[in-house]
């Protein structure tokens, strides 16, 4: 492998960091892809007409910032036009996400390029270990804040334009991310994650300029904050085929819902397997009886 890769700046120390972080600890490293076509605001508009087709790809939230915690607003209430609010954002007071650009070729093929890269550095087999690679684009207003919050999938953030200070927390620390709100969110509740500002102090702060990106682990806990101009970044995203732990806090937010307390994952492995077993048989039975035709 060559020090310089055709998306990555990979040198060494770079190298390295893939290999021993990915999926364990954020870190950030250098790209090339700032100036690339695909993501200036003319071809991003143009993009906006294509995602008509497929309904909920563009979301956007407008007007002040609220809390850092105040959560992601659900209601899918939209009142402007997004062609017209992406060419305003300098003013606009925006929060914008093109989600799953991946249905549109070029951007497709892009995004299997990059993380193909991202594979390659850590020495891992993407297609074996990972599947539902999304690409997802971030249009933000100048100070606007995205709360804080996890997600399910592994994420790489990659600045193309202006500046964000973004901000992660330990995951894997318990007084940071409880088990009940892991349990809660497995479950499908967004907002589960709950900002405590006692712990704001040991989060990781990257500032992010164009050229630059961040590794995100999986439930780790961030929330950014914008520069002082529009900032476009990318966020590629993929989830693990291995759904264990997923599976598990799936399993205790069932049987706490039952009344009975389950001890959190990792503390017995007989015990983990057994409710593994139980949650995942449950849910083929689950799935085959929703399929079921009705009797005629």
């Amino acid at each position: 492998m060559t020090a310089t890769s055709n998306l990555i700046h990979a040198p060494e120390d770079v190298r390295r960091q893939f290999r021993e972080n990915y999926n364990r600890t954020p870190f950030t490293f250098e790209h090339h892809i700032a100036g690339h076509e695909l993501f200036q605001l003319p071809q991003l508009a143009d993009l906006i007409k294509r995602l008509d087709k497929f309904p909920g790809q563009v979301y956007y939230d407008l007007g002040s910032n609220a809390s850092v915690g105040r959560g992601w607003d659900q209601s899918g209430q939209h009142s402007a036009d997004p062609q017209t609010l992406i060419r305003s954002m300098e003013t606009a007071g925006a929060w914008m996400i093109l989600k799953s650009t991946q249905t549109d070729p070029p951007y497709a093929a892009f995004l299997e390029d990059c993380l193909g890269e991202i594979h390659m550095l850590s020495g891992r087999d993407m297609a074996r270990e990972t599947h539902g690679h999304i690409m997802s684009i971030i249009v933000s207003s100048p100070g606007k804040v995205t709360p804080y919050h996890i997600d399910g999938e592994c994420n790489f953030l990659f600045q193309i334009k202006g500046s964000k200070l973004v901000y992660v927390f330990n995951g894997s620390d318990r007084s940071v991310l409880a088990d009940d709100e892991l349990e809660k969110f497995w479950a499908g509740d967004l907002n589960a994650a709950k900002y405590r500002e006692s712990t704001q102090a040991q989060a990781y702060a990257f500032e992010l300029q164009p050229g630059q990106a961040v590794h995100v682990p999986v439930n780790y806990p961030h929330w950014v904050q914008n520069g002082s101009e529009v900032s476009i970044s990318i966020s590629m995203n993929f989830s693990f085929r291995d759904t264990r732990m997923a599976d598990l806090y799936r399993a205790n937010f069932n049987l706490r819902r039952l009344g009975l307390h389950p001890s959190p994952p990792g503390q017995s492995k007989m015990v983990d397997a057994t409710k593994l077993a139980t949650y995942r048989l449950h849910s083929v039975i689950r799935k085959r009886l929703a399929g079921r035709s009705p009797l005629p």
